[in-house]
């Protein structure tokens, strides 16, 4: 995946604190699209510096395909580092633990996100890349390792996807919300004003 979004570098730090879990707009967006339920985050531990670490774990509905049960764990490790004031790097590491297979392998992925050359100090949107990878332990799923891959990077580009969707529309819709009102057109704050107190009637007497 590669996108622009349209916000700064500190926003979209800010809204990567809150990615899967319920913390934040995008985080209740995200798992709302993503079906998550029963989620418990726990806390980030380390600096910002040499990377931010936490564990998320929820339970996901399956689809109704054979040997798919009702509903599988998921467990999410993440580690959010920001590198200098152009750069922040986010590694996600997603386990399905009840599906087929799903203790001999990981999905990681790796977010990179550098500020726009217009932006200067990152004023100016981020350029959003996403790779994706499958990890697996041990040999039992070697038969099946092909498919395994291709279904699971599927799923992570996809999610990968509504997460950049629902950024930029965090972002729009924050951008609208700090926006002034626009200015009332000349005499309407008097005309209002002599309406509600009845002093036009007061000067015609």
């Amino acid at each position: 995946l590669s996108t622009s979004l349209p916000l700064d570098l500190n926003a979209l730090e800010q809204a990567l604190l809150g990615m899967d879990c319920e913390d934040g707009r995008f985080g209740r967006l995200l798992c709302s699209r993503l079906g998550y339920q029963r989620v418990s985050a726990g806390r980030w531990e380390g600096s910002e510096e040499s990377g931010l670490e936490r564990e998320v774990s929820c339970v996901v509905k399956c689809p109704p395909k054979p040997m798919l049960p009702d509903q599988t764990r998921v467990v999410i490790r993440q580690r959010l580092q920001r590198q200098g004031g152009e750069r922040l790097l986010l590694e996600r590491e997603v386990g399905t633990l009840d599906i087929p297979y799903g203790e001999s392998f990981r999905v990681q992925e790796r977010w990179v996100a550098l500020a726009s050359a217009a932006g200067g100090g990152g004023d100016g949107g981020v350029q959003l890349r996403v790779w994706s990878y499958v990890q697996f332990k041990g040999r039992k799923a070697a038969l099946m390792a092909s498919k395994i891959r291709s279904h699971a990077l599927k799923k992570s580009r996809k999610a990968a996807t509504a997460a950049a969707e629902l950024l930029a529309r965090v972002a729009s819709a924050e951008e609208e919300e700090e926006q002034p009102p626009p200015p009332a057109p000349p005499g309407a704050a008097f005309t209002a004003g002599a309406g509600g107190s009845g002093l036009g009637g007061a000067g015609g007497g």
